[in-house]
């Protein structure tokens, strides 16, 4: 329990301080020990979010998509990572026409 809390709150201090890769990798360990914790999804999923929205902006696309598909996987109705999706993959189909 004690174990647990501590990856919890370090993901918490990631997430706070930008580093959602980190973040994520300590929410899973959590998510591993709690899997129907559905706070610690939620958290995943901003922190996914978050760092496709970093990709995108590097036009790390391919990236960027991958993470997104990730959070659909856990929630299939989220909003925002299907519309940042359809916007990513309409930018990638974009470039490759004009490459």
């Amino acid at each position: 329990e004690e174990k647990i809390n501590k990856y919890y709150q370090k993901g918490i201090n990631d997430y706070n301080e930008g580093n959602y890769l980190k973040a994520i990798n300590e929410w899973e360990v959590v998510l591993k020990y709690e899997p129907t914790n559905s706070e610690i999804k939620e958290y995943i999923i901003k922190a996914n979010l978050a760092q496709g929205i970093l990709y995108y902006r590097q036009n790390k696309l391919k990236d960027a998509i991958d993470i997104w598909e990730r959070i659909l996987e856990l929630n299939p109705e989220e909003e925002k990572a299907l519309l940042y999706l359809k916007r990513a993959k309409n930018k990638l189909k974009i470039l490759q026409e004009t490459e």
